[in-house]
């Protein structure tokens, strides 16, 4: 070979080496053209869009923990209460009610406290008793001894008066009515020293024991005697008195043959006002007013 020839054909191969890399080159420059080109700048704006915005004045926000459950409160057990043991009652020690005759010593006892003395039906006896301090409403009764009885008993004993007055020409006389607790404690005191136990306890009520402290006893005469008599049932007035008390709300509290349930021996001369729905029920039946209270 010539080296003219050795010229050309060096110079051939260079240019299909020149032409080669030209290729390659090209083909890689238009690969890089496809991908996405980034630079410094456009990473920082990208961070900043994807990174959450802060805005430096405003109040920072607090996110609250979460709250724990609460731990349970172990409850204790009640202690049990102790069932107490009962006191046992103390029964009082039994009275011993003395009698003399049948007839009872109200010393001997202790009564029971009325809670409604202003009734008209109060019963008053050696069992039940009203306080020392009991005053009831008073006014003066009319055709007495300066006594004074229940404004309403007053009443009933002027309209009586005056229809035994028509019908028999007697006059009611009143001998005794309202007795204080001290007036009555005086009596019985008296006839204990003096009378003796049998007739001041027969005869005589216990201070606040005695239905004249109510203002509605009435031991009762006429004008012609102004005195108390055993035999006053026998009289015209007495006779009159038995057929019509009871219309005008009066009984006879100590009738013969009920000392036993009363408490007293008979006593011709002492009513008791007790209105005249009662004094009318009672009328006929032969009860005395203990025994009347207990059949209601």
């Amino acid at each position: 070979m010539t080296r003219k020839k050795f010229v050309h054909l060096l110079i051939s191969l260079l240019v299909i080496i020149g032409a080669i890399v030209v290729a390659v080159i090209y083909h890689a420059s238009q690969t890089r053209a496809d991908e996405p080109f980034f630079d410094n700048a456009t990473m920082a704006s990208d961070s900043e869009a994807m990174a959450p915005i802060i805005d430096a004045t405003a109040a920072p926000t607090i996110i609250n923990s979460p709250t724990p459950f609460p731990t349970p409160t172990i409850q204790p057990s009640p202690t049990p209460t102790p069932t107490p043991t009962p006191t046992p009652t103390v029964t009082p020690e039994p009275e011993n009610p003395i009698y003399v005759n049948g007839f009872l010593d109200p010393r001997s006892i202790t009564p029971t406290l009325t809670d409604d003395p202003a009734s008209l039906t109060v019963l008053v006896n050696k069992y039940f008793e009203v306080s020392s301090d009991y005053v009831p409403s008073l006014v003066e009764a009319s055709s007495s001894k300066n006594c004074s009885v229940r404004p309403e008993a007053a009443e009933a004993w002027d309209l009586m008066r005056e229809a035994c007055s028509e019908e028999t020409g007697k006059t009611l006389y009143l001998c005794s009515g309202y007795r204080s607790y001290a007036t009555q404690k005086k009596l019985f005191d008296d006839a204990i020293a003096n009378k003796g136990l049998e007739r001041a306890i027969s005869k005589y009520a216990f201070p606040g024991r005695s239905e004249h402290q109510l203002g509605l006893a009435f031991d009762i005469s006429t004008t012609d005697t102004k005195s108390i008599s055993g035999s006053f049932l026998t009289t015209t007035a007495g006779i009159w008195m038995t057929d019509h008390a009871h219309e005008y709300g009066f009984i006879l509290r100590y009738p013969s043959g009920k000392e036993s349930v009363t408490g007293y021996a008979f006593e011709a001369w002492h009513y008791r006002f007790v209105g005249v729905d009662i004094a009318t029920a009672m009328f006929g039946t032969g009860m005395c007013f203990e025994e009347y209270l207990a059949n209601q």
